[in-house]
């Protein structure tokens, strides 16, 4: 119910005006499409990254940029943690119950961010998808922890994108 989401949210830290990205990101998430139950029972580390668009997004102070998974950005911290509580207590996702994660996953606690839109050179996810820049937008994917690619001899972008693809496809990776 909303009632349970909103005492996950308060749970979790959230401030009011954050209770619609999660309950948006829970309306996704509980789609058959999204395959819910396969990932609440994965031996993988695998969870759902919500990225929120829109001007909601810049409201609540959610954060696309440097550290974005990091410490210090209390909208992308708490809606994430929100999220996980729900998975945990409302869909039984326990770690040694339902969930058969061995190591489990940092990005098993919070998985939210927002797009670095005044630097990117790029239209957003949202707007790709056929959305405006004034539609508030929430994408949910199922993800890995993010992987490190560290190159700093790449002078030419050939090289560099080479490294990324590797790293991308390497073994073990689920992409």
């Amino acid at each position: 119910s909303v009632r349970d989401v909103a005492v996950h949210a308060v749970m979790a830290g959230c401030l009011p005006d954050y209770l619609p990205v999660v309950i948006g990101a829970v309306r996704l998430i509980l789609r058959d499409e999204f395959n819910m139950g396969g990932v609440q029972c994965t031996m993988h580390g695998v969870a759902p990254l919500m990225i929120v668009n829109g001007p909601h997004a810049a409201k609540i102070g959610l954060h696309g940029s440097n550290g974005c998974f990091g410490p210090g950005f209390r909208a992308n911290v708490t809606i994430g943690r929100a999220i996980r509580l729900i998975l945990m207590n409302l869909g039984a996702g326990l770690p040694g119950k339902a969930s058969a994660t061995i190591f489990s996953s940092p990005i098993r606690y919070t998985a939210c961010l927002t797009e670095n839109v005044e630097l990117s050179p790029f239209e957003t996810l949202a707007v790709s998808r056929g959305y405006t820049p004034d539609d508030n937008v929430i994408t949910c994917a199922m993800v890995e922890s993010p992987r490190l690619h560290f190159d700093d001899v790449s002078t030419e972008p050939g090289r560099l994108l080479l490294g990324i693809g590797d790293s991308m496809t390497s073994t073990g990776s689920w992409n």
